[in-house]
């Protein structure tokens, strides 16, 4: 996929049939919502999500939130969207990057396009410098890798599912610069399927306890959480608390009132 390379794309304001596919989620915010198509033409390509409040505020800065697709690529337009009421629109810009083959190990390719989407939206948007990036899937594998390759871009991961981790296992490093970023991680009770047609070390579920438990030993900021009775096919909105509570503690230094936190989280805390 050919990644965009000049602030060129035409602002496309979705139409009736968009509205009526967000309805559920947001009726509101998908009428008012404005969308750049990085290809052009379609969410195939990649989009980001301007809330109206964005537009119509546009001295406000916010944060960049990312909602990464599993394998196989977005199958619907509602990418970003679905995060926008999650974290608040009044707060963030959704950036839904498209990527190919291989991305979910945050190849060059992939890591190369994804930061030029990033610096566009702070050419065009009044931005913080880094983003909170959310994954299920090959979307998890993809976010978490990142995170630990560029930190410098990063203020906090919502990581779901991942069918492999970096680690111990020799699938990518763990990075202890990222030891500023927090990690909440979740997978389905029922998600125990070894990924890569059966040639992971570990089932979902296993891999993901063997990560956090990584993670902790090293002195991560990390929650991780089972979620019960399901498998991958875990909805979003399930992971939203968890997704919300991360964003909150590293953005605004909120500290959760879960108690299921590990590592120091009073290096979040704001004066």
């Amino acid at each position: 996929m050919k990644t965009m390379k000049t602030p060129t794309l035409r602002p496309l304001i979705q139409a009736a049939a968009i509205a009526a596919c967000l309805a559920s989620a947001s009726p509101a915010l998908a009428q008012q919502a404005e969308r750049h198509y990085f290809n052009g033409t379609d969410f195939k390509g990649g989009q980001v999500v301007i809330p109206k409040s964005a537009i119509d505020n546009p001295d406000t800065k916010r944060w960049v939130i990312v909602d990464v697709h599993g394998a196989g690529g977005p199958k619907k337009n509602w990418f970003g969207y679905r995060l926008l009421k999650t974290f608040g629109e009044d707060k963030v810009i959704a950036l839904a990057p498209v990527f190919g083959k291989g991305y979910h190990l945050s190849d060059e390719a992939a890591s190369k396009q994804f930061i030029e989407n990033f610096e566009w939206i702070k050419r065009n948007y009044n931005v913080h410098d880094k983003m909170f990036l959310y994954g299920h899937s090959g979307g998890a594998q993809f976010v978490h890798r990142f995170a630990f390759k560029h930190p410098e871009y990063v203020i906090g991961v919502s990581a779901h599912s991942a069918g492999s981790w970096a680690g111990i296992e020799g699938w990518g490093e763990i990075n202890d610069a990222a030891k500023g970023i927090p990690f909440a991680l979740s997978c389905g009770e029922l998600d125990t399927e070894k990924a890569f047609k059966g040639e992971a070390p570990h089932g979902r579920l296993d891999w993901m306890n063997v990560f956090a438990e990584d993670l902790k030993k090293r002195g991560f900021v990390v929650r991780s959480e089972v979620i019960p009775e399901k498998g991958h096919g875990v909805p979003p909105e399930l992971h939203a608390p968890l997704s919300l509570e991360c964003f909150l503690l590293a953005t605004e230094g909120k500290m959760p009132e879960s108690g299921k936190w590990s590592g120091d989280l009073k290096q979040f805390a704001k004066e």
